[in-house]
């Protein structure tokens, strides 16, 4: 979903209406295809992803070590401001009933 937000694009596109094409290059073709990263994108965040599409669970990210990639890269982008990316607890938009 991440490659997906920063793509601006779905992964695979051209298969989406051939099914079996996916399943023949992709599924059963070479080994832990992934969709390609972007020369644009920085080195945290094609790290991020790599480590995200890791074969073994345990090679993957924590996501508390996601959220602080994604921090720092807005902070980047903003040029050192980081007004509204801390946490705040918010309430449950569950509207009880009586």
């Amino acid at each position: 979903m991440l490659w997906q937000m920063l793509a601006l694009e779905m992964p695979f596109a051209k298969y989406e209406s051939n099914l079996r094409l996916f399943y023949d290059e992709i599924h059963c073709g070479p080994k832990y295809v992934r969709p390609a990263l972007n020369d644009a994108w920085s080195i945290p965040l094609h790290i991020c992803l790599e480590r995200g599409w890791a074969q073994d669970p345990k090679e993957r990210l924590e996501m508390k070590h996601v959220e602080d990639i994604l921090k720092k890269e807005i902070i980047r982008i903003r040029k050192g401001d980081s007004s509204g990316l801390q946490h705040h607890k918010r309430r449950s938009t569950f509207v009880f009933r009586q």
